[in-house]
């Protein structure tokens, strides 16, 4: 329950970041249907941060982008294309329920996600990223991240 509270506390504080939270399946259509971005990730364009995937709002998996060449909506487009080399989340999935590329996709598609923007691409604002998205898998120990802090 404590987790579950500071996970709150981490997502809503203004001060810290902005959230984002759509189904995955909709920002996959949406990335699909415009070559720039889709509306709830204009804002991912160029920015650093954490994602979160839930499955029955459970955080499955937790990662984070730190670049220029990997924003927000770069990486998180990733993890929803097959043979995609950037896509640790497919792979996971992969390795640990024993399934094909495809049966991953298709369990992606119906996840949720929730994006924390951290900021610009900047040294710090990457440090952030990766600090908040170490201490989130170390709370909640999501299913698909291949490390466990």
């Amino acid at each position: 329950m404590i987790a579950h509270n500071y996970f709150n506390v981490v997502i809503m504080d203004k001060n810290l970041c902005k959230s984002v939270k759509c189904s995955v399946k909709k920002a996959i259509d949406e990335f699909n249907l415009a070559k720039g971005a889709s509306k709830p990730f204009t804002e991912c364009i160029e920015k650093t941060g954490v994602y979160i995937f839930f499955e029955n709002r459970i955080p499955v998996y937790i990662g984070e982008s730190g670049s220029k060449k990997q924003d927000l909506k770069t990486r998180i487009y990733q993890h929803t294309q097959p043979k995609n080399s950037g896509a640790t989340l497919r792979k996971n999935i992969c390795k640990i329920d024993s399934c094909t590329d495809e049966a991953a996709l298709n369990k992606i598609k119906n996840f949720t996600i929730k994006v924390i923007i951290c900021g610009t691409a900047t040294t710090a604002d990457c440090e952030k990223a990766k600090n908040l998205e170490t201490k989130l898998i170390g709370i909640f120990n999501p299913k698909y991240n291949q490390y466990k802090y």
